[in-house]
């Protein structure tokens, strides 16, 4: 993936909170890594939102011509497991 603004890769980031219960919570971010443009204003996105996104755009496209059909499938089956 590359970013929309300056077309800089995507980097992901992974960011623990620890719980009052003792558990630990892991939250990924996914930002620019501002590679071509340093001054890039793109902010960072939640894995959540991103994976909620990509099903949208996916409902549009007619995945039925295409070889990724069976692999978005099958990650979006994981993350819903992780959930």
């Amino acid at each position: 993936m590359v970013c929309e603004l300056c077309e800089s890769v995507i980097t992901s980031d992974e960011k623990y909170k620890k719980l009052k219960d003792g558990s630990i919570k892991t939250h990924v971010y996914y930002g620019c890594c501002k590679s071509k443009d340093r001054d890039c204003k793109s902010g960072y996105i939640n894995e959540t939102d991103l994976i909620k996104q990509l099903q949208k755009l996916t409902n549009k496209l007619d995945l039925k011509k295409s070889p990724m059909q069976e692999k978005i499938k099958s990650e979006i089956r994981r993350f819903k497991k992780f959930q």
